[in-house]
């Protein structure tokens, strides 16, 4: 079952175009800011990392190549990164990062068999 994003910023604090997203109930933790998630977790750590499995009607997953400039350079990932301290929420923070680094506007997230799978 899914629920209506109406919590979550429509525009991330770079002013990239996150549209409305559908989310399945059982990543409602999620909707909080990486603050308050840590902190309503206890967690020592002071960073949340989000990656998104992105998978298209043949069930092929979309993979991204870092830069060559980068940190492990040319390996192949899936769309991830820092949630921000700006972003609304974790699950805006991945939204974010899934246009940064793929292009693509987020518009469901869904949880299957332990995998964060983000539908496009």
């Amino acid at each position: 079952m899914a629920i209506p994003n109406t919590a979550i910023d429509t525009k991330d604090s770079q002013g990239c175009p996150v549209a409305d997203f559908a989310f399945d109930e059982s990543l409602v933790e999620f909707t909080v800011p990486k603050a308050d998630w840590l902190r309503i977790n206890d967690k020592a750590f002071d960073g949340v990392h989000t990656s998104a499995f992105i998978f298209d009607d043949a069930g092929r997953v979309l993979l991204v190549q870092r830069a060559a400039h980068d940190s492990m350079p040319n390996l192949w990932e899936t769309p991830g990164g820092a949630v921000d301290k700006e972003d609304a929420s974790i699950l805006a923070g991945c939204a974010r990062e899934v246009w940064e680094e793929a292009g693509l506007v987020a518009r469901r997230m869904g949880w299957d068999e332990g995998v964060l799978r983000v539908g496009v």
